[in-house]
């Protein structure tokens, strides 16, 4: 016992006292030593998923994160062991043991060897426990108010994902929380979108179907360095054991069970300009004129916070007719030079409002202990040098009438012509709050945010029939309501870094959708160069958006900076087809524009090691710089590799160190892709597809297809060292460089030798127009 406020006591289950099985479910009776029991069930799903579920006596949980639970396997075998001490579950490639006494659990897979297991056999010197068995904390009174248990971590394993995370992304070794923060920055073990779901790199991941609480020890000093242990703040414990055993399997079924994301709208990988915030109409309508006067592309305009509110009253959805005396007047002349406007907000309405007062008397706010109105301090007041708003009330989304009493505050500004919001803020339900369903802040904290995203979502889809926020907080499942953005990163390098490595640990589980701040959102006005090496990165990243507390236009920063706007915008928009083509990808299969290294060998241990560079779809190797010094080292993992710039060749399985000039982004391209490229243009759907750029380091074969037309694309080597490329495509012409090759005798086209004033050769490659 351990005393405090409360007596706790501990339930710890050792053994298996019966079990049957009903309806294709294992159900097991667990004992303590005092006898005491609990019901414990398995179910062994189709595609190798297992289901554990433990409840005391009320087998539903407070809320599900399942969309879909898979079909029931299958021929599931039972049997026990000779000497009746296991029970041995036997279901497509999986092998289950489960020892009676001490009661464990083991998973092995179709070729006998062990790949997931509870911890029994972690022990001190006194030959006792160093981590908790499976077992509840049961506080007098008020009956269960935890779980823990512990798993067996092999000695090599390394556990990627929990969430927008900003540390390593191996999380062994750490400890974890997943529980939603305003986390100040990208730079400490605070998160905005926890996610409790991982993978490991045995073969499985784990996915934790709560909302409450749940600390993470991995494999950490604070327990064990061999054992994974978990305490959930709940009553029940709910979680699938998921077998790949490679990460895009595991990751595809995590989103059967959740959810795949749909894809946002095309013009949304356009580039979207903000900052915090635009003083006055004339000076948005100043930037817009800006972007097109010096033809530097951008799509969106976002008027963050202070913006179009009245100071003081966020958020009640009323213009700041003093700074913005017409808004229709501003929204339609944007939309004629082709801008699209997101509007901020967050769910929290001012005391000070007219509509706090509507709400309050509708029932429509969260309330406390005694059932008044919970105020919250939503900016805390530490926050030096920015906005302090009064206190709030915080928007009863878990009441359908005040769930869409809230989706109606959206719609006129919709109507009028914007195209999104930005979901900002969503973490700040506070635990002893209580709401109309009768869920407490407990089991409504973490899982707010979906309720959020979800109300705008489908209120910008009922009005624009294109779905998307720009949301900050997040919780397993938040992949249905596209994009997630990666919170306040600090205007550094070290910045820099932390929003990549969020992002990354994002795309790991199961956010396919991800966004920074380009340039930082906090601190003193970055420096020329940190917001140069910021945009390079941001606009190759899944979605960019420049945003800051000071300006972010690029000619705020010099020419310098303009130019490489220039550059590196043009190559998106030129990505267009190509970053549609992945997305939609990720709608069928849950994986992520920015792939982390694993992603492409989970067998090699440098691409665990070298997290800050990724895959943007497969075709680009993407290592951007996040030091002052112009170079870092890149590691490029096994195969064949070709610089985009210059087209140098490199092996795989080496580090290399590159100094990389300042308008220059290290980008390799693996062998056997064709990149392709599509038109400039200063905003998303300017020009028709009329035209490919198509980059080729062949290999032996090398393919690509664009989703949104079909053109498709190969390359591959045929008899008497003959490179053959086949084109079906609608574009009238195609511009084709063969990166790498050595200087070809003779190039044909349809059997028709191509004269060589319409090829060149350098030390680049091949270049010719068809």
């Amino acid at each position: 016992m351990q005393k405090g406020q409360d007596i706790v006591e501990e339930n710890i289950f050792c053994r298996v006292g019966s079990y049957k099985l009903q309806d294709k479910i294992l159900k097991l009776k667990l004992e303590t030593d005092r006898g005491d029991c609990c019901d414990f069930e398995i179910n062994c799903y189709q595609n190798n998923i297992i289901r554990f579920n433990y409840f005391p006596g009320n087998k539903t949980a407070e809320i599900s994160l399942v969309e879909k639970h898979p079909e029931t396997a299958e021929n599931i075998m039972i049997t026990e062991a000779p000497e009746d001490s296991e029970i041995i579950i036997k279901f497509e490639k999986l092998k289950m043991k489960i020892q009676k006494e001490p009661f464990r659990i083991s998973i092995f897979n179709d070729r006998g060897r062990e790949i997931w297991s509870q911890a029994r056999n972690d022990l001190n010197v006194g030959l006792l426990p160093r981590v908790p068995m499976f077992c509840t904390s049961n506080s007098e009174g008020s009956g269960i108010k935890s779980i823990r248990d512990s798993f067996a971590l092999h000695p090599d394993e390394k556990i990627l994902g929990l969430g927008e995370k900003f540390t390593q992304l191996n999380k062994r070794g750490q400890n974890v929380e997943s529980w939603n923060y305003d986390a100040y920055g990208v730079q400490s073990d605070r998160a905005y979108t926890n996610i409790p779901f991982f993978m490991s790199s045995r073969g499985y991941g784990l996915f934790f179907d709560t909302t409450a609480r749940i600390n993470h020890k991995i494999g950490s000093g604070q327990g064990s360095t061999d054992s994974y242990s978990l305490k959930v703040d709940d009553k029940n414990l709910d979680y699938y054991f998921i077998f790949g055993p490679d990460y895009q399997e595991i990751l595809y079924k995590y989103c059967q069970l959740t959810g795949f994301s749909p894809s946002p709208p095309k013009w949304s990988f356009g580039i979207w300009m903000s900052r915090c915030y635009y003083e006055t109409q004339e000076q948005v309508k100043s930037v817009a004129e800006n972007l097109r006067c010096r033809e530097l592309p951008c799509d969106v305009i976002n008027l963050d916070g202070r913006a179009w509110l009245r100071h003081g009253k966020q958020t009640d959805f009323v213009w700041d007719r003093e700074r913005y005396p017409d808004p229709g007047k501003l929204i339609q002349d944007l939309g004629e030079d082709n801008f699209k406007i997101c509007l901020w907000e967050n769910p929290y309405i001012s005391e000070t409002s007219e509509l706090f007062k509507e709400a309050e008397k509708l029932g429509y706010l969260l309330t406390d202990n005694k059932g008044e109105v919970y105020k919250i301090n939503w900016v805390p007041e530490d926050f030096c040098g920015l906005h302090n708003p009064p206190r709030s009330g915080i928007v009863d989304l878990t009441n359908p009438d005040a769930y869409k009493w809230f989706q109606d505050l959206h719609r006129e500004n919709l109507q009028m012509g914007v195209c999104c919001y930005k979901t900002d803020f969503g973490e700040g339900v506070p635990e002893d709050s209580h709401s109309y369903s009768g869920l407490t802040g407990r089991h409504l904290h973490n899982y707010y945010p979906i309720l959020y995203n979800k109300a705008v979502y489908e209120a910008i889809q009922q009005e624009t029939e294109s779905g998307i926020v720009w949301a900050r907080s997040g919780w397993a499942g938040s992949q249905n309501y596209p994009i997630q953005w990666g919170g306040d990163s600090q205007a550094s390098y070290s910045g820099l870094r932390g929003a990549l490595r969020g992002a990354l640990s994002a795309g790991l589980s199961g956010i396919p959708f991800t966004s920074h701040d380009i340039g930082g959102f906090y601190g003193d006005k970055p420096g020329k160069n940190l917001y140069i090496r910021w945009l390079q990165f941001g606009l190759l990243s899944s979605h960019a958006r420049f945003h800051g507390t000071t300006c972010r236009e690029p000619w705020e920063f010099g020419e310098e900076a303009v130019s490489n706007y220039r550059k590196y915008a043009s190559l998106r928009y030129k990505l267009i087809p190509y970053l549609m083509t992945y997305a939609e990808e990720s709608t069928r299969t849950g994986m992520p524009l920015m792939r982390a290294l694993p992603f492409y060998d989970s067998n090699d241990p440098l691409c665990y090691y070298f997290e800050t560079e990724y895959l943007l779809g497969e075709e680009i190797l993407v290592a951007p710089v996040y030091t002052p010094d112009n170079e870092r080292e890149i590691y490029l993992p096994r195969g064949s590799w070709v610089d985009f710039w210059t087209g140098r060749e490199y092996s795989g399985g080496q580090v290399i160190n590159y100094r990389a000039a300042l308008d220059i982004i290290p980008l390799f391209i693996p062998e056997g892709s064709i990149l392709p490229l599509g038109p400039e243009m200063q905003y998303v759907g300017e020009k028709e597809l009329q035209k490919y750029h198509l980059y080729i380091f062949p290999g032996k074969e090398a393919c690509f297809q664009i989703a949104e037309t079909g053109d498709s694309f190969k390359a591959c080597w045929q008899e008497n060292n003959k490179l053959g490329i086949e084109i079906d495509s609608q574009a009238k012409s195609h511009q084709i460089e063969i990166l790498g090759e050595r200087k070809p005798d003779i190039i044909k086209i349809n059997q028709e030798v191509l004269q060589k004033k319409h090829w060149q050769w350098t030390e680049k490659g091949i270049k010719l127009e068809i």
